[in-house]
């Protein structure tokens, strides 16, 4: 079976370059589409993404919501990134702590790489709390989820650059670990 057709979808989430999100080609507010909530993920495809694949792009992704987020112009907008963020963060860190760290083999000389990544989601978990009833027009808001991208941001780096080349070197099946992650991002974003 081929993949569905999903305008936007494989090519927004897949993008390899987050800079293109931004700058010129910046989507303005009203013509923005979330892709979870208007177009959610294919259930059938031929080619699955492998597990890093998978959380790659969904790090481009929420970055872009991110920055989608600082730009938005209504308080519905910026309610509605707000929620998508939260969830959509949520949920990427909750498939991570589930399927992915426990499939790393724990390198000798760096024992604690999986337990400092989840200390990690705890801190950005905090911050999500703190920001799931804010009000977005409140400067202190904006700052909040500055912050949030912040810490969101290096952690990324640090799985892109730690973590991710450590799997990618690993006996293990990153493709069976993408169609696991998948299936259980699916069932939580449900």
């Amino acid at each position: 079976m081929k993949r569905p057709a999903r305008d936007g979808w494989v090519r927004q989430r897949t993008d390899p370059d987050p800079a293109a999100s931004y700058g010129a080609g910046f989507q303005s507010e009203d013509t923005m589409t979330s892709l979870t909530a208007t177009q959610p993920p294919p259930t059938e495809v031929d080619d699955p993404p492998d597990a890093l694949t998978l959380l790659i792009a969904d790090h481009y992704h929420l970055h872009n919501l991110f920055a989608h987020f600082e730009h938005a112009l209504s308080t519905t907008r910026k309610e509605w990134l707000r929620d998508q963020i939260c969830r959509e963060l949520g949920v990427h860190m909750q498939i991570e702590e589930e399927i992915l760290y426990p499939a790393i083999p724990t390198p000798a000389d760096q024992p604690l790489m999986v337990t400092d990544a989840t200390v990690e989601h705890a801190g950005i978990k905090h911050l999500i709390g703190q920001l799931c009833e804010a009000d977005v027009d409140h400067p202190a808001t904006l700052r909040q989820m500055l912050a949030l991208s912040a810490c969101m941001t290096r952690h990324v780096h640090e799985e892109h650059n730690t973590l991710f080349p450590r799997v990618w070197a690993s006996s293990v099946d990153i493709a069976a670990l993408g169609v696991r992650l998948a299936a259980r991002q699916r069932e939580l974003l449900a």
